[in-house]
């Protein structure tokens, strides 16, 4: 059940990342570059050790969709 939710977190972290990569709104700022970056890596990070990432990727859904909206 872990294994599943962790493939099926990891596969929606690649969608975002994904989309925000092909956003063609604006170009990110090196700040909101390594936030973004940061993020992923925590992420991936603590998916590999088992561990709960659902407000991590929230909070990054968050700051993506703040990003778009501006």
């Amino acid at each position: 059940m872990v294994l599943l939710m962790t493939c099926l977190t990891m596969m929606k972290l690649n969608l975002i990342i994904q989309e925000f990569r092909m956003a063609k709104t604006k170009k990110p700022s090196r700040d909101n570059e390594v936030v973004f970056k940061s993020y992923q890596d925590v992420i991936t990070r603590k998916m590999k050790a088992g561990k709960d990432v659902t407000r991590l990727t929230k909070r990054l859904n968050t700051l993506l969709a703040q990003y778009k909206s501006k």
